[in-house]
């Protein structure tokens, strides 16, 4: 009842710019402005649900809240669970803010940034509702390879040269990276493999500069009426980022998705067979990286170093799920095990050049 009466006070709030009373001119972005022009934000027009996703106190409660005519997702309201749900949602709300800019044209799918009110754990998160169609269920009908680009092209989007996207060394973002992943995982891989996973993201220079959304996975993902991919939860974007993270870490659980891979130790396997382009998922692959590289202005072998780096990324997350599992250090055995010290060493034994076109003699694409 407490979460209840927050919403209705952080909603009836005056004067809350862009939310107090919403106009089709100030939501211009908006797929379908029309149910907003003119409305107040009091729930005479809109039902509230309250949604509890996720096992652990970090996630977020959300607030839903859906047109009463019509039934259709109009805003969504995010409450922190715990202190330390905070950070993500100022993270969230910096990232929206950055895209919602006037200077910037806007990308489809990005959810509009309508308030941040309050502190510490009486922060609340307004924005507009993505609407579409889960992208797995999206995928059954367009295929694989197509969904594949629908990612890729949108994340061409996200890198669109603003003033922000230089190009030049990338040293300064990716050594806090390596040195928190060799501080975290350093007692769980032998020397030779930390110095080799080192100097793989060491080699990268002029990498263009991009914002990463650093979430975007398959249950983040949703396809607009319009065919625009929609994407949610940016509570871990990184303002400050380079192209290619995004989508690594996209395109390897598109291949988990599309292949029914569950169990982690059929993640590594099917990675192994991600990073051969003779193999189905492989040839896909690589065939999206070129696509990709050739439009963000990235060099091919700039891949091995980004696709090191994005799993270092990962591990972080990694790391502290272990370590709240535990209550505090996780144990080495446990560090050894986890998903993406696998995937990295995966990505080390491998090796593979990755060149923007596709093996004669690959295998058939499955859609």
């Amino acid at each position: 009842m407490d979460l209840l009466w927050r919403l209705r006070d952080h909603l009836n709030m005056a004067p809350l710019a862009g939310i107090a009373r919403l106009t089709a001119d100030e939501h211009a972005g908006l797929a379908d402005t029309s149910p907003w022009a003119g409305r107040s934000a009091e729930s005479e027009w809109l039902d509230w649900a309250l949604l509890t996703g996720g096992r652990r106190s970090i996630n977020r409660i959300v607030a839903l809240g859906c047109d009463r005519a019509t039934g259709q997702p109009r805003m969504v309201v995010k409450f922190p669970r715990v202190a330390e749900s905070v950070p993500g949602m100022q993270r969230e709300a910096r990232a929206l803010a950055l895209l919602d800019r006037p200077d910037r044209e806007p990308l489809p799918g990005v959810p509009r940034l309508l308030f941040i009110r309050g502190e510490g754990r009486s922060i609340a998160l307004g924005q507009s509702a993505v609407e579409g169609q889960p992208l797995l269920r999206w995928m059954r009908i367009a295929g694989y390879p197509a969904t594949a680009r629908l990612i890729a092209d949108w994340l061409v989007g996200l890198a669109r040269d603003d003033g922000s996207r230089e190009v030049g060394t990338v040293a300064l973002l990716t050594r806090p990276i390596v040195e928190a992943f060799e501080a975290r995982f350093g007692a769980a891989l032998p020397a030779e493999v930390l110095a080799q996973a080192r100097t793989a993201v060491a080699s990268l220079s002029n990498v263009p500069r991009a914002l990463e959304h650093r979430d975007l996975a398959p249950w983040n993902l949703r396809v607009t009426g319009a065919g625009h991919l929609g994407v949610l939860d940016w509570e871990s974007a990184e303002l400050n980022g380079i192209c290619g993270p995004d989508l690594i870490y996209a395109l390897t659980y598109l291949s988990f998705a599309k292949f029914r891979v569950r169990t982690e130790t059929a993640m590594a396997q099917s990675y192994r067979a991600l990073r051969d382009p003779r193999s189905p998922s492989g040839s896909v692959f690589t065939a999206t990286l070129g696509r990709y590289a050739g439009r963000v202005g990235l060099d091919m072998r700039s891949f091995p170093g980004i696709i090191a780096l994005t799993w270092m990324i990962h591990a972080r997350s990694e790391f502290a799920r272990l370590a709240a599992d535990v209550g505090g250090t996780p144990p080495v055995d446990r560090l050894r095990d986890s998903l993406f010290i696998k995937l990295l060493r995966e990505e080390l034994e491998a090796g593979t050049p990755l060149r923007p076109e596709v093996e004669s003699n690959a295998h058939p694409v499955p859609d």
